[in-house]
Order: structure tokens, then C-alpha cells, then sequence
């Protein structure tokens, strides 16, 4: 795994002269703030955050943008950045997308960090009931609403706000992320003009690999056959040949991946502005360290915007060496006895967590 990584860097960005730097422009959304609380804070009360304020471009709209919404009028500011950046500059906006509640999520919470870690985890599905099986982990019914809530969302941004709509669609390989973006963005009606909704399958884009089996991808084959309008990138292999089962990634490893695929889309200068990728906690909060953003916990389901300026650099990026990853923990404690309070089973506990949620796909 750590070899491949490197050898990608190296095809990637070896032999330009320049790299890439990636920076949050703060300012622009509640989600940057220091004060905002991560813990509380709601994206759909809050225009998914976009502050509301008067832009220094506004003053280069029709009636100084009255009549516009704010949305509207952000759009427009993003577009002058772009217009008038330096050379090597250029800004993006991206809307980042964590998978709905997946099986593996309920599990762990089940069985607690610590056992499901040492022992649940390595497993492809609970040893008391064959029917709940975590490996390339599946939305619970869970999932599968906030996934439809975020499509809800964006429905009303879209009619309401006006809200630029993604130009292109990134997605990773695992499951419960394919199957969060498509219940997202399959049935919008998206504007006239806007981009369709043809994700690119990116395999550097998936959750922290290694040990657990709900981070193994399925095949090519298999995700090709279940959402046969996904698009893959051209290295993109029939098996998993990054998740192995002795260790579990460093998260050092997580981040010259993130930055690999960032290196990857921007070294084309015609990437658009408008970027939407769905995918997971981990892989986000790495995005957000790369981009030097504040620490902001996403759950299941969740979303936040970033603006990111991209900057490209004359000379060598320091080195950036991928370590090899953490062995699975010892238990503290028997496995077997592990489990909630109150609960017979983790099938009783999944009753209780998807109780009245009734969907349909």
C-alpha cells in the first residue's frame, strides 16, 4: 500500500518543477468560524452556512445585486476571484459529502470502540446474525433517509437560493458512499444547464483502509453492474488491491492520498469550480487538515462547503513520505460479552436505532 502511494506521487507530480498548495478562504461560511460549534451546528437552518453579508463585488451587479440572492451574489464573487487570480491561482468550491449511516456504524457503536476495533471489525458481519453484514458496509435505513434529507436540501438551495450546482461529481469506490451519492443527486432536478450527474469513481477518495472489512471495497465489476452510469478512472482495478488485513492506515497515508487526488484534478487546468465529492469522516477531515481548515466533525450524513484556493508552486513539494499503518489492538476484555446496556443483541439495538424510519428507494 505505502509503495503504491509513493510511486502514484511520483507519476503525478515528480518531474513538473511545481506542486500544488491548497488553502480554506475563510470568511465565507459559518463552518470556517472558530466559534461555530461543529457539535450543534445545522446546515439546513443556515443556508449550509454561507454567511450572510455584503460583498465588495456586489457593487458590479445590476442594482448592486438587490433582487439576488445570496447564493447568487456569492457565485458571482467566486467568479471575479477566479478572473482576477494571479497566475498559477485559482478557486474552488468544494461540497464535501460524508455517506449516510452505514451498518458498520451501528456496530461499532454496538460493540464500542475497543472491541469492535480488536475484534468485531476483522469480521465480515456480526457472528450472532448472519443477516447483518458490515463488509463494504450498506446504509441502514438510517442512511438511506439522511440521504434523501440531503437531496431535500439541495432541492430547496436550487429553487430557492439559486445555489451553483456541482460541475463535476467525485465519489468513492466503497458502498454506503455510491449509494449516499446517488439517493443525493440522482433524482434532482437540476437547472437546464447544470453538469449531469455522472460521478467519477476515485479510488483514493475511500475511508482509511486496512483490518476492517467495511473499508474493503467490492469489485469493479460489482459497482459497475449496481450503478452502471458511475465512471471509472482509467487505474482504477478489478480488486481492492490497497486494504489489506494486518494494518490499519496511517493517517499520514490517508493525507498523501487526499493530496494525490487533489494533484490529480487540478493539474487540469480544466477542472470547473463547482466540485462535489461524497465520501467519509475520515477522508474529509484530511481534506480539511490539507486545506489548513479548522477541525470540523461531520456525522453521518453530514455536508460542508469549502472554498479552496489552489495555488500552483515553482520547485519541489517537501517530501511527503506515506508511513506503514497501526496493527489491530488487543481487546481489553472478552468480545464476546461486549454490547449496550439494554439490548439483547445488535440486531435488538438495529431495531431500536431504525425504528420508524420507513423508506423507499
Amino acid at each position: 500500500m505505502v509503495g503504491n502511494l509513493n510511486k502514484v506521487h511520483i507519476d503525478i507530480v515528480g518531474n513538473k518543477g511545481h506542486y500544488f498548495r491548497y488553502i480554506t478562504v475563510k470568511g465565507f461560511f459559518l463552518q470556517d468560524e472558530v466559534d461555530t460549534d461543529d457539535s450543534t451546528f445545522d446546515p439546513f437552518t443556515t443556508n449550509f452556512g454561507l454567511i450572510d453579508q455584503e460583498f465588495d463585488t456586489d457593487a458590479r451587479l445590476p442594482n448592486n445585486g438587490k433582487g439576488l440572492t445570496q447564493w447568487q451574489r456569492f457565485a458571482y464573487k467566486v467568479k471575479v476571484l477566479n478572473e482576477e487570480a494571479a497566475e498559477g491561482q485559482a478557486f474552488k468550491l468544494l461540497y464535501l459529502g460524508r455517506h449516510g449511516q452505514g451498518y458498520h456504524n451501528v456496530a461499532s457503536a454496538y460493540y464500542g470502540t475497543n472491541f469492535w476495533q480488536c475484534y468485531y471489525a476483522p469480521l465480515d458481519g456480526d457472528p450472532q446474525d448472519s443477516s447483518i453484514v458490515w463488509a463494504d458496509a450498506n446504509l441502514t435505513r438510517v442512511g438511506i433517509y439522511q440521504a434523501q434529507q440531503i437531496n431535500k436540501f439541495w432541492a430547496d438551495l436550487i429553487s430557492k437560493q439559486n445555489i451553483p450546482t456541482p460541475e463535476s461529481f467525485y465519489v468513492s469506490p466503497l458502498t454506503r458512499a455510491c449509494q449516499t451519492a446517488e439517493l443525493t443527486f440522482r433524482s434532482l432536478d437540476l437547472p437546464p444547464t447544470a453538469a449531469p450527474f455522472i460521478p467519477i469513481v476515485k479510488e483514493f477518495t475511500r475511508e482509511r483502509m486496512g483490518i476492517n472489512t467495511c473499508d474493503r471495497r467490492s469489485t469493479r465489476n460489482y459497482i459497475a453492474k449496481r450503478y452502471p452510469y458511475y465512471k471509472f478512472e482509467s487505474s482504477f482495478t478489478e480488486n481492492d488491491e490497497l486494504w489489506g488485513p494486518k494494518y490499519r492506515e496511517a493517517l499520514d497515508s490517508i493525507d498523501l492520498r487526499v493530496h494525490l487526488f487533489f494533484d490529480e484534478i487540478f493539474t487540469h487546468s480544466e477542472e470547473p469550480t463547482y466540485i462535489s465529492l461524497t465520501s467519509h469522516g475520515g477522508t474529509i477531515a484530511s481534506i480539511l487538515r490539507l486545506s489548513s481548515h479548522r477541525i470540523f466533525y461531520l456525522g453521518a450524513g453530514a455536508i460542508i462547503p469549502v472554498l479552496l484556493k489552489v495555488e500552483k508552486v515553482s520547485g519541489k513539494r517537501p517530501k511527503e513520505i506515506s508511513q506503514p499503518g497501526d496493527p489491530k489492538p488487543d481487546c481489553k476484555g472478552d468480545p464476546l460479552e461486549a454490547g449496550l446496556d439494554g439490548y439483547d443483541s445488535l440486531a435488538d439495538y438495529l431495531r431500536h436505532v431504525e425504528k420508524g424510519y420507513h423508506v423507499t428507494v
